[in-house]
């Protein structure tokens, strides 16, 4: 006797995958995991202050994508939909580390634009690391502004602060950007 549950779905479809998910079938949810744990990892990773606390919020987040599947209504991107919660879930475990708070002052008057050296030839995993070395409140809205689109009054709104402490933030995280870039080939900051 053939058991159905057992037999390996063929899921090729991202909507084939996201039904199955809501029907609590246990394969479907370990191929959602596969299919998107690198791209998600990558976000969770800009987020995170190091590799360790990108998976823990990769696992937090697969666990908020699962419980709230049913929730995914169909409209829009269902990988636009797991990135944000897998957003929320980095700016709730930094809040919840409570990095943010001890930063930056709320004012801040020198609004000067920090620009990188066009010359500079920097791969993408030397930048996540330079990222990630950023304190958790600078590189919430690091990746907020730079990488996510977001504006300064709607990044305010949900790390609960000032738009002008989110420009602020976004400034002094540039400046230090800038000063390690500059400062790379006296020492290599990466490690």
């Amino acid at each position: 006797m053939n058991d159905i549950e057992s037999e390996p779905a063929q899921l090729d479809t991202p909507k084939e995958l996201i039904d199955a998910c809501k029907k609590g079938k246990k394969s479907a949810q370990s191929e959602l995991y596969q299919r998107y744990k690198s791209k998600l990892l990558g976000i969770a990773l800009r987020y995170a202050g190091s590799r360790e606390h990108a998976q823990d919020i990769l696992q937090e987040a697969f666990i908020s994508i699962l419980n709230k599947c049913n929730a995914y209504s169909g409209s829009g991107s269902f990988e636009g939909w797991m990135t944000r919660i897998v957003i929320n879930t980095a700016i709730s475990f930094n809040r919840k580390w409570e990095y943010r708070r001890n930063e930056l002052p709320e004012e801040h008057t020198d609004w000067e634009d920090y620009r990188l050296p066009a010359d500079l030839q920097l791969q993408e995993k030397d930048l996540l690391q330079l990222v990630q070395k950023l304190p958790a409140g600078y590189r919430s809205v690091f990746n907020l502004y730079v990488i996510e689109g977001y504006t300064h009054d709607e990044i305010a709104e949900q790390l609960d602060i000032s738009a002008s402490t989110s420009k602020t933030q976004l400034m002094k995280a540039k400046k230090r950007l800038a000063d390690w870039l500059a400062h790379r080939e006296q020492k290599d900051i990466t490690k």
